[in-house]
């Protein structure tokens, strides 16, 4: 039985997902560290006497609590084994057929994390600079949250 290639359109869309998934890794462990290094910094500082230690205690607190309630930590970890799901989805591309394809990618999206909606965009950029070169990438344009979301998020490559 020989098989079928899947097609065009599910191509994109498992490469897109894995570039989705990437970029919230990356943007999520990025938001992690960030918040450990200012609760890290503000923490030292408040041993130096300094009359905005009650500031820098709130800020603390602050980004304690969005820690805890959002787990960027978390959720870059979960995306991260869903991008290594979907690359290795997308390195059988050619040996499956579109159906188990599709059944093999349907079980990967039951463990999808909610990625940002700033990074769909981003992420549709990759996937055509990637699978059709830089000159399908201009259909799309990014507004100033997506740029800001994108660059922290690892970019887009030129």
């Amino acid at each position: 039985m020989v098989k079928k290639s899947p097609s065009d359109e599910l191509n994109f869309e498992i490469n897109f997902n894995a570039h989705l998934a990437r970029m919230t890794d990356s943007l999520n462990s990025r938001l992690d560290k960030f918040c450990c290094f200012i609760q890290v910094l503000l923490g030292a500082s408040i041993f130096a006497q300094s009359s905005y230690g009650w500031l820098f205690g709130i800020i603390i607190a602050v980004m304690s609590a969005l820690q805890l309630a959002y787990k960027p930590g978390e959720v870059a970890g979960n995306a991260k084994v869903q991008a290594l799901r979907y690359q290795q989805l997308a390195d059988e591309l050619s040996i499956l057929s579109p159906e188990e394809v599709r059944i093999k990618r349907n079980k990967i999206e039951e463990q999808d994390t909610s990625p940002v909606m700033s990074l769909f965009n981003p992420a549709r950029k990759r996937t055509c600079i990637a699978l059709y070169g830089e000159d399908a990438e201009s259909n799309y344009r990014l507004n100033f949250q997506e740029r800001v979301v994108c660059f922290i998020a690892g970019g887009i490559p030129k």
